[in-house]
C-alpha cells in the first residue's frame, strides 16, 4: 500500500503505512507533513483530505476520519478528541431483536 499525492509521487510504503492506519494522531501528523512539503514546493498550502475506513468488532466498515475535512488546516486538539474522527456506529446484532 502506498500513499500518493502530487502527480502520484510515492511517499510512504507498507510498513509505516500499516502502523499509521489505525492511529488518527499519526494520520494527522502525516497530513501536516504533506502540506508543509507541498507548500515549500508550490508556495501555497494544499488541502489534504483522507479516506480511512475501519471495521471494529464485527461492525460494518465505516469512515474512520471524516473525508470532507482538510486535515492540513486542523490544529492539534491537545487532550481533547479531534472533531474530524467519525464516531463508531453502534453494533447491530441479530440477538438485539427483542
Amino acid at each position: 500500500m502506498l500513499v500518493k499525492f502530487s502527480g502520484n509521487a510515492s511517499v510512504l510504503h507498507s510498513c509505516p503505512m500499516f502502523a499509521m492506519m489505525t492511529r488518527p494522531d499519526m494520520i494527522w501528523y502525516f497530513a501536516q507533513y504533506i502540506a508543509d512539503r507541498e507548500k515549500q514546493k508550490l508556495g501555497v498550502r494544499p488541502i489534504v483530505k483522507v479516506r480511512a475506513l475501519e471495521s471494529l468488532n464485527l461492525r460494518p466498515v465505516q469512515d474512520f476520519i471524516d473525508p470532507s475535512v482538510d486535515l492540513a488546516a486542523q490544529k492539534d486538539s491537545g487532550i481533547m478528541p479531534p472533531t474530524w474522527i467519525v464516531p463508531i456506529q453502534p453494533l447491530i446484532s441479530p440477538n438485539n431483536n427483542k
